[in-house]
């Protein structure tokens, strides 16, 4: 039999259409808000004009992130953005109206008293939100809470299946996560692994959060053998097989960000000064990511990729299982919005693991379209800045390594985010087992993060996955048309859909500037990237 040709795209369009509008309810909101991404290395904030018409980019700052105490470089980059005076600090916010000379234009007189523009946060400093997961069966319960975790905007530090060995217990005690996502069994159904994981986390050390999305009918044993630990019950992940319930435990994981691991470094005091709450930049841009499929009609399917240097996150909008004759599914019906990060996956911080995970392709260093690169060449420029994270290019060579660890970054991290083929025979003869998401038709991606930015006409998706040697067993993008956020907006935006859900996601939409052709396009443009980050605090002012 042969492999299930490509899905037409016409079906998604079609179920886009059935679904009811989406009521704008930012459309008469203020007309000026800040979004602000404290992060572990920069602090970065933009104000917007997100009033009726078209939303657009007033300035923007960026500083260094002061991590002994996160508010003091936020209110840096506040001060910036809105012209205020020298020896104004964060602790003024109450007392501060918005100066005359910021947002013109608005139709309000100069001479108007107006309060500041409403300021929304997120944060992964102080190393982010860390979530292990402990499951059953790897396919399902297991999945599923990655999946939850990813959501929430968390990186995870391990996953455990079936029961708790002594090494995983060790593991766990060791990394010391924020939480531990604990899942497994449908309600009413397997409970032996449930109840013997209860018993061995009881006795272990672990002193972070636990939450329980298990099997109900374990929950007051739970409740009763843990009494002793910081636990959260909440309700099953998949009451039954194969439904996926992950909202009630992502909340659960959003509380406790906002009551345990956002106080310190004056996190919550800056929540209190300003009236909203943190979020986790990962899940901020998870939910910008949402609110363009909801809010943008051309934008229901798509792919975004953060590419950092620490971490890849890949983020879809896109039907898992699409069917098809001679086609069957194995394991979870993954949901249409996912996200999934890889630590090991950074063109900085994680550069070493990187490479060793590029160690072992079949796509040679020399020949994806990229001025030759030697092995040695690049393990001398992995090792540079991998010890030395704000280390920029200096030379052709070296611009060529960077990109080839960016398109290797890209390349992984897509693979291990779609799914998969495999034929399989059964007496009738063979059909094809498809695990994970069907990506293949999926018509745009957006690349996203620092590199992608400074390298906007670089073809990054085709010198990751060249079509000649696209495995056809993988169910990455086929041909997508590929954009950049060549303005580094989408991180800024993303704090920001909680209240303006239309207006960000229209201007996300807007910011992008689409990748040339490769025809087109220089193999690796040799000019110094210019980190925009790198002074005490640049503004710069752009109207889209």
């Amino acid at each position: 039999m042969d492999r299930p040709a490509l899905p037409p795209t016409d079906r998604a369009a079609e179920r886009a259409a059935e679904r009811p509008s989406v009521a704008r309810p930012d459309d008469h909101a203020p007309t000026l808000a800040i979004g602000l991404d404290i992060g572990s290395t920069f602090t970065k904030g933009a104000l917007f004009r997100l009033g009726p018409g078209d939303p657009c980019l007033l300035r923007r700052a960026a500083t260094p992130t002061t991590t002994a105490h996160l508010p003091d470089g936020a209110g840096t980059v506040i001060r910036h953005l809105l012209d205020l005076p020298p020896a104004w600090t964060w602790e003024d916010l109450p007392r501060t109206s918005l100066p005359s000379s910021v947002g013109a234009g608005d139709g309000q007189t100069s001479d108007e008293v107006r309060p500041l523009p409403p300021i929304h946060f997120t944060s992964s400093a102080k190393g982010g939100l860390r979530v292990a997961v402990v499951g059953l069966v790897p396919e399902l319960s297991v999945q599923i809470g990655r999946l939850v975790a990813w959501s929430a905007g968390a990186r995870l530090t391990g996953t455990y299946s079936y029961r708790l060995t002594d090494s995983a217990l060790a593991e766990i005690e060791q990394t010391r996560p924020d939480i531990v996502l604990w899942c497994g069994g449908t309600d009413g159904g397997h409970e032996r692994s449930g109840r013997e994981n209860a018993q061995r986390l009881a006795r272990s050390s672990y002193d972070g959060t636990l939450i329980y999305a298990g099997n109900a009918l374990l929950a007051d044993e739970v409740r009763q053998t843990l009494a002793h630990k910081r636990l959260v019950v909440t309700a099953n992940v998949m009451p039954e097989f194969g439904r996926f319930n992950g909202e009630p435990a992502r909340e659960a994981i959003r509380t406790i960000f906002l009551q345990t691991i956002v106080q310190g470094k004056g996190l919550d005091r800056l929540a209190a000064l300003t009236g909203t709450e943190p979020v986790p930049t990962p899940r901020a841009m998870f939910d910008l990511v949402g609110a363009i499929a909801d809010h943008c009609p051309d934008w229901r399917e798509f792919i975004a990729i953060d590419l950092g240097g620490a971490t890849t996150d890949v983020y879809s909008c896109a039907p898992a299982f699409r069917g098809g004759e001679g086609l069957r599914l194995r394991g979870l019906v993954e949901p249409e919005r996912k996200r999934s990060v890889e630590g090991d996956l950074g063109l900085r911080i994680s550069a070493s693991a990187l490479a060793a995970v590029l160690a072992g392709d079949d796509v040679p260093v020399t020949t994806v379209g990229l001025p030759p690169v030697t092995p040695t060449a690049l393990a001398a420029w992995v090792e540079r800045v991998g010890a030395h994270p704000e280390t920029l290019p200096a030379s052709p060579e070296e611009e060529a390594a960077d990109a080839w660890l960016a398109a290797g970054c890209i390349r992984h991290a897509l693979r291990r985010h779609a799914g998969r083929l495999e034929p399989v025979w059964l007496p009738e003869g063979q059909v094809w087992v498809q695990t994970g998401k069907d990506l293949r038709p999926v018509p745009r991606l957006v690349l996203t993060g620092g590199y992608p930015a400074a390298h906007p006409r670089l073809p990054l998706f085709e010198l990751a996955e060249p079509a000649a040697r696209r495995a056809p067993e993988l169910l990455v993008p086929q041909a997508p048309r590929c954009f950049v956020d060549h303005l580094y907006l989408w991180p800024l935006l993303g704090p920001l859909v909680a209240r303006f859900p239309a207006a960000a996601a229209r201007l996300a939409v807007a910011s992008l500037t689409a990748v040339p052709a490769v025809a087109s396009c220089p193999d690796v443009p040799h000019t110094a990237t210019t980190d925009k980050e790198s002074h005490p605090c640049e503004i710069l002012s752009d109207s889209l």
